[in-house]
């Protein structure tokens, strides 16, 4: 992972095809058509001594390439906590290999042992099975479930809030 920039705007918007994307990546963080004025407006949480975003480009080793994006929103330090998302391999041959559980532990690991936190949740639309998979192995436990009003099509996407605790934690880094 590399801190996300400016630099970066034109490959995240590329990898967002539609409205029904954008809602299913991001929940309601952005509007559709994603634009770098709404992107400008969200890297300027990430300023300052106490960001409440970090958001990073995830980039392929040994070669550079960045393939995803993942960001950590929300950060309340009273509470110390904050939400994971969104979470995106934008190079669609990517994947399935593997490379959205990494950037999930590696920016997990980077929320509790850099930012501080002591918890990190995230919510997932109930549909995701593949996703929710995916946190559950890294240790996030099920939470409560959300009716929502965002739709997919004529459906609505109900979402599943998740959560992680540092002690529960496990790094196989």
């Amino acid at each position: 992972m590399r801190k996300f920039g400016r630099a970066d705007f034109d490959r995240l918007i590329s990898w967002i095809p539609d409205e029904q994307f954008l809602i299913q990546t991001c929940g309601p963080l952005f509007k559709w058509p994603l634009d770098a004025g709404q992107l400008e407006q969200h890297l300027e949480k990430a300023e300052g001594k106490k960001p409440t975003v970090y958001a990073f480009s995830v980039v392929q080793v040994p070669d550079g390439k960045v393939i995803g994006h993942i960001e950590i929103v929300w950060i309340d330090y009273e509470k110390s906590n904050g939400m994971l998302g969104p979470v995106l391999i934008g190079e669609p041959r990517f994947c399935n290999k593997g490379y959205g559980r990494e950037s999930v532990k590696l920016a997990v690991d980077f929320g509790f042992n850099n930012i501080g936190l002591d918890e990190i949740y995230l919510w997932v639309f109930e549909s995701n099975t593949a996703a929710i998979r995916c946190y559950e192995k890294i240790g996030f436990k099920k939470g409560e479930i959300k009716e929502s009003t965002l739709k997919s099509g004529n459906k609505l996407l109900n979402s599943l809030k998740m959560k992680l605790r540092k002690e529960d934690y496990v790094t196989d880094f």
